[in-house]
């Protein structure tokens, strides 16, 4: 059992996530706070993947509900955890608002992720190229390659989670990590992070 202090921490927002406004991290919980998700009362959440696997644990303290979804699936194939889980809020929290922000941008603010990364103790291995598609199908489309991939070659389109977190064409998540303004720094995943290569300059096209 958890002491009444332990859940305090738990639930104490401590690190800002840089997801968008509003998203914290506590000691093992994250924090949901914007206007208009559930009436400004903050959620409290936690979630996990692997290749085949997602889960999510989500609950409101303030209105004593909460709602665990586990999922076999990956690679956006069928509804997520996330989705489940805030139909079972919106559901049972009968009246309450739960719309959740736009968590995507617009491909003109994808420029700073493209560059030459490389990642030489961890999953992605060295020399990882992010480039934006260069034809009008893909223009609005952020690609990588990984060919020293620790587990195999990863070779395809990313898909957008969060503004700075995308889920790899194998399934794996990674965020980009840099300045507010300017090229990104770091591409990190739960097992390695990437440094740009400096030298390496990649124009927005990977061209």
């Amino acid at each position: 059992m958890l002491t009444p202090a332990s859940v305090a921490a738990m639930e104490t927002s401590v690190i800002d996530e840089d997801y968008f406004p509003g998203v914290w991290f506590g000691q093992g919980l994250e924090q949901w706070t914007w206007p208009g998700l559930a009436g400004g009362h903050t959620i409290q959440r936690k979630d996990g993947d692997l290749p085949g696997y997602i889960s999510v644990l989500q609950f409101v303290p303030d209105l004593g509900f909460g709602v665990v979804a586990l999922v076999n699936a990956g690679g956006g194939t069928v509804p997520t955890a996330d989705d489940i889980s805030y139909a079972a809020l919106q559901l049972f929290l009968s009246g309450t608002d739960l719309t959740v922000p736009t968590l995507t941008t617009p491909s003109s603010a994808w420029t700073p992720c493209v560059g030459t990364y490389d990642d030489p103790w961890g999953w992605l291995g060295r020399g990882i190229t992010v480039r934006l598609g260069a034809g009008k199908a893909d223009a609005a489309t952020l690609f990588i390659e990984a060919p020293h991939a620790t587990q195999g070659a990863i070779s395809g389109a990313m898909q957008q989670e969060f503004p700075e977190t995308w889920l790899l064409p194998n399934g794996w998540e990674a965020t980009f990590f840099g300045p507010d303004a300017g090229p990104a720094t770091y591409l990190a995943t739960r097992l390695g992070v990437g440094q740009r290569e400096v030298d390496a300059a990649v124009d927005a096209h990977g061209d």
